[in-house]
């Protein structure tokens, strides 16, 4: 069905732009009171079941697009302030100290060396029974020590600058009195190196003879040394130089009679027998020497008889081969006791020599 068109409605007509004036005729006048406005035709009503028609849509002020607009800009604005705001950094959690896992770690290697152990007793039985000698090694310190070296020996014959000047020999001359035989070969077999042969030191005035009684022995000494008695009971005697080098004699009981290694071992058990060095003197007497060489051991029947020579501090030896004649020299003179108990008054022909 075909919708009736609304009447249209009657638009002004717009004034021109200079109105005209027109003056009303006199027959007019007075009857504009009797004027009626013709009535317009009502417009057809719509049928019924037809659509309404909607009223004109009024437009929004501008104002409310205003307000809109600045909403939606103050909500923009809040959102991004959130987004690109400064987080604040979480606190660092405190420390925490956790010594559990360190006891683990130190008690798991102790039990997973628990088989160790069992190896170590076993081994630990192995080395007592190897390692047995080894505390006789560790029981020998006593090296023999290498010799003392001897003072300065000008011409080299076997007596030293100092022994040359104490028997009056050349400093040059080997063989000072022309024998064929060197100085220091003379004094170590007793005899004269300033004299032709057959003259022997106990001959030549170079030397002196202490005798004890007591003791029953006797030994050359040089001159020039001073000679002193510092213990009658035991006899003790020292013979000194003048650099302070002493040589003493001195004496000691072996009632066992024993073989003078055998005695000596027995008072010295950290020193083996190899490292002793046997000797026998001139005057027929077995004897042993120390590791240092520097002690002489002499067994006669019941008696030891011990000669030692002393050098202080000094480096270095300067008779040597005096020492040598000395220990030659020795004699025992008569069958000695066993040294009286003290208290006793022995008799000695011993004296001290200024």
């Amino acid at each position: 069905m075909t919708m009736p068109e609304p009447a249209q409605q009657q638009q002004p007509t717009p004034p021109s732009k200079q109105p005209e004036i027109h003056v009303m005729p006199e027959r007019f006048i007075g009857a504009a009171t009797s004027y009626r406005e013709p009535k317009r035709p009502a417009a057809p009503s719509a049928p019924a079941g037809a659509p309404a028609v909607p009223a004109a849509a009024k437009k929004p002020p501008l104002l409310l697009f205003v307000i809109v607009g600045v909403v939606i800009l103050g909500a923009f604005g809040v959102g991004g302030w959130l987004l690109l705001r400064p987080k604040p950094k979480p606190a660092p959690a405190p420390a925490v100290n956790r010594p559990i896992p360190t006891n683990r770690n130190i008690n798991r290697p102790t039990n997973a060396n628990v088989p160790t152990n069992v190896n170590a007793n076993v081994n630990a039985n192995v080395p007592a029974n190897v390692n047995a000698p080894t505390n006789v090694n560790a029981n020998l310190p006593v090296v023999p020590p290498p010799p003392l070296r001897s003072s300065t020996d000008s011409d080299v014959d076997g007596l030293t600058d100092a022994e040359e000047r104490l028997y009056g020999t050349g400093l040059t001359r080997p063989d000072s009195d022309g024998d064929g035989f060197l100085d220091g070969n003379e004094v170590f077999h007793l005899y004269n190196p300033a004299a032709l042969a057959p003259t022997t030191l106990r001959d030549s005035g170079l030397v002196r003879i202490h005798e004890d009684a007591v003791r029953g022995y006797e030994i050359l000494y040089p001159s020039a040394w001073t000679r002193r008695v510092l213990d009658e009971t035991t006899g003790t005697t020292t013979f000194t130089a003048s650099s302070g080098e002493f040589i003493q004699v001195l004496s000691e009981n072996n009632p066992a009679g024993l073989e003078i290694a055998e005695w000596y071992l027995s008072r010295s058990p950290g020193v083996s027998r190899t490292e002793l060095e046997s000797i026998a003197t001139k005057g027929g007497y077995a004897a042993v020497r120390s590791p240092d060489r520097l002690t002489t051991y002499i067994a006669s029947g019941s008696r030891v008889f011990i000669i030692p020579y002393n050098i202080g501090n000094l480096p270095e030896i300067s008779f040597r081969q005096t020492y040598e004649m000395m220990v030659n020299s020795f004699r025992v003179t008569v069958a000695a006791p066993i040294t009286p108990a003290p208290g006793s008054t022995p008799t000695s022909t011993a004296t001290s020599t200024p």
